[in-house]
């Protein structure tokens, strides 16, 4: 269900796209293109030549299982414009569950960098206060600075 945010930015977008239509006519339409995923639940039944088997002509047949359709799925992704699809890509669930978890890793390996990143500074800052308070020296820097290096370097020229 939309809320009213989404419904309001999607009226926003439909209008914008009225109005380049019309100020720029057909050539508008051919750049816009869009795209769309959902799961596709799908059976590989087995050829006639597969199911095949030796047997006597006594013995009993064998007894097949009905298959279930929601046994295997598989993402499919589809991009198309005004004149037709652009890209179909199929993902199996093992491949995007692969995908999932390398990008939480990724994130995690970034949350853990700016962490170890902040604990840097703050050592340093906690070291400059230390030696701050045995010098009696002031320490007047710009918090704002661009990078947390240029933080540290800033710190320690006001303290030598």
């Amino acid at each position: 269900m939309l809320t009213d945010l989404h419904k309001t930015q999607r009226l926003g977008s439909a209008l914008t796209f009225l109005e380049r239509y019309h100020n720029e006519g057909e050539d508008f339409l051919d750049q816009i293109v869009t795209g769309d995923e959902t799961w596709v639940a799908y059976v590989t039944p087995e050829s006639k030549q597969q199911s095949m088997e030796w047997r006597h002509s006594s013995s009993p047949k064998r007894v097949k299982f009905k298959q279930t359709i929601s046994a295997r799925k598989i993402m499919c992704t589809v991009f198309w414009d005004r004149k037709g699809v652009l890209l179909v890509e199929f993902l199996p669930l093992h491949e995007l569950a692969n995908l999932i978890i390398e990008e939480r890793k990724m994130e995690k390996s970034q949350q853990l960098e700016k962490i170890r990143e902040k604990a840097k500074v703050d050592l340093e800052i906690a070291r400059l206060r230390a030696k701050d308070i045995d010098n009696n020296v002031g320490i007047n820097c710009n918090n704002d600075s661009s990078s947390l290096d240029s933080l540290i370097k800033c710190i320690r020229t006001r303290l030598q």
